[in-house]
Formats: structure tokens, C-alpha cells, sequence
């Protein structure tokens, strides 16, 4: 008589046109942890078929699950990913191109159970450290140093932190799945204002995945300090992501409705508002620093007057 392998960890994977040997080496990695997980890969309607065919490669793993679904975007594609995931312990999110050092999950489980996070009904989330690489994963000799915020200041400023170094509880499960996730800026920002907003969060300064910074992966993290400023100013300024963020935390706002602190209530009820020359004024001048370097946190306060958050 065999006995069936008991799975704490479900691994979310939104999956969209991967480059191959990015995409094999990423899933290797998870499905190489000394804390086996079950990996849940969901293809968000990528219009190839090379990327129905990579996933198809580890159909015969009987702990990995293969969806393939409509495209729905970033946040949303992250999400149906999740909700597709078995009952377990504990959750993660997972990027297709980067690589997970075989002790990540296991690292957090030690630590999710040392707070007693899975039968918390708070949600709780855990995340460690990463380092930046290049595509052939050499650490980078520019990776800055950063010293993750767990405010709710900080996650109302900026996604902080990055979903694939994210491991969180049932609770936090069930808190993501109850925000609609049409428009909102990320599954992985919604993660950390629930969590600094009114759940716990565990931060691990150990290094547990290497960030693989390649042609194709757009992103601030994937930019020299000039180009990230740049990246920002446009962003805020110009596009749309300042809308998502407001949507985002209206919705959480709504969802969580009596579970935050007095001090964090009124943080998320002052962003949840119409902007008028009042609101902006109380936002730029909040008592509490959003940003942990002061150039950072001088360009959020000047965006906040100029009304763009």
C-alpha cells in the first residue's frame, strides 16, 4: 500500500508565451524544492501553441496541473490561477522566466508555521529576498539594497513586493479571491495592502530566488536607476496604472470593511475618496513616510499634489 505525498504548498503560475528555456528551467526549479509543491500552471490564452506544448511536457507529473484558459490579463490571469489551486497549508505565486533556489518554499513554511499562520483566520504573508540576474542567471553587479516596507503607507505607494517571492495562508487566499480582479494594478500589490493593511506580514532577508533580468521582461526591477525613474514618471504621469491602484484600493476597502486599525482605516478610506484640493493636500502631507529612499518619497508627495494618486 502506497501512501499519497501530503502537499503543503499550491504554486499559482500564470502562463503567457514564454521563451522555453526560461519557462523549463523556472518550472525545474519549483518541482526541484525540498518542500514538493503542487503546481498549478494556467495558460492566460497565450495565441501559440509552443507555449500549450511546454506545458503539456509535465502533464505526466502527477503534481502538476495544467489549465487552459481565455486570456484575462496580469492581476486577473494570477488570480484564476489561484483559485484553481488544490487545499493546502499555503499558497505562492510563480513568474514563467526566473529560479527559485530549492529551499524557498521550505524556508517559508518554517516560517508561516512558527507564527501559527495556518489556522489563523488573519491573513498572513511571508516573502523573502531576491537577487537580480541576467538571462543566463549571474547575479548582477548593480542589485540594490532593499529594505521591504510592511506599512501600509508603503503598499499604497508602490508594489514593493514582488509576487514571486510571496508564500501566504488560506485566509489571505480567501480575502485575494473575494476582490474583483477586473482593472485592478496587481494580484501581487493587492497582496501586500492586504497584508500590511490589516494581516501580518513576515519578512525573510534570506535571498530565495534569482530574478532573471532578460529583453522581454518589462519591468521597473528590469532597469538601471535613470531608466527606472523614467519608467515611474511615465507611468504615474501617463498611463494608466494610477486608475488600477485607485480601483484597487477602493475594492479592498470595500471587501475589508471593519478589520482595519483606526490609523489604517483612515489611510485607506483618505485614497478610497474623490480627489478635491483637501484629500490631496491631508495625502501629501500624511504624517508617515510612503517611500524608503527620500528622492522616492519626495516624487510620491509631489504626484499626490499634482493629483495623480
Amino acid at each position: 500500500m502506497t501512501t499519497q505525498k501530503v502537499h503543503r504548498v499550491s504554486v499559482a503560475m500564470s502562463v503567457y508565451n514564454p521563451r522555453a528555456e526560461y519557462f523549463r528551467e523556472q518550472v525545474d526549479s519549483i518541482l526541484g524544492q525540498t518542500s514538493e509543491p503542487v503546481l498549478v500552471m494556467r495558460n492566460d490564452g497565450s495565441p501559440n501553441l509552443e507555449t500549450v506544448a511546454l506545458c503539456d511536457e509535465y502533464t505526466d507529473r502527477d503534481n502538476v496541473v495544467v489549465i487552459d484558459g481565455v486570456n484575462l490579463g496580469f492581476a486577473a490571469g494570477f488570480l484564476a490561477a489561484l483559485r484553481a489551486c488544490p487545499d493546502t497549508d499555503y499558497y505562492a505565486f510563480s513568474d514563467q522566466d526566473d529560479f527559485w533556489l530549492p529551499e524557498k518554499l521550505s524556508r517559508a513554511v518554517e516560517e508561516l508555521d512558527k507564527a501559527g499562520a495556518v489556522a489563523d483566520s488573519v491573513p498572513v504573508m511571508y516573502h523573502s529576498d531576491f537577487v537580480f540576474c541576467d538571462q543566463n542567471l549571474n547575479e548582477v553587479e548593480d542589485t540594490p539594497n532593499r529594505r521591504l516596507s510592511s506599512s501600509l503607507e508603503n503598499a499604497v505607494a508602490e508594489a514593493a513586493i514582488p509576487g514571486m517571492v510571496m508564500v501566504f495562508n488560506r485566509a489571505m487566499r480567501e480575502r485575494l479571491l473575494s476582490v474583483d480582479p477586473d482593472g485592478i494594478a496587481g494580484h501581487d500589490w493587492l497582496c501586500a495592502l492586504i497584508s500590511n493593511g490589516y494581516g501580518k506580514t513576515i519578512s525573510d532577508p534570506r535571498v530565495s530566488l534569482k530574478y532573471r533580468r532578460h529583453s522581454e521582461n518589462v519591468s521597473a526591477g528590469n532597469m538601471g536607476a535613470f531608466q527606472r525613474l523614467s519608467f515611474r514618471i511615465r507611468t504615474f504621469l501617463f498611463g494608466e496604472t494610477v486608475g488600477k491602484v485607485r480601483v484597487m484600493i477602493k475594492r479592498v476597502a470595500t471587501a475589508c470593511s471593519g478589520e482595519f486599525s483606526a490609523h489604517n482605516r483612515e489611510l485607506i478610506d483618505l485614497y478610497s475618496r474623490p480627489i478635491t484640493v483637501l484629500t490631496q493636500l491631508r495625502k501629501a502631507f500624511w504624517p508617515v513616510r510612503y517611500r524608503e529612499t527620500v528622492g522616492d518619497e519626495l516624487a510620491f508627495r509631489l504626484l499626490v499634489l499634482l493629483g495623480r494618486m
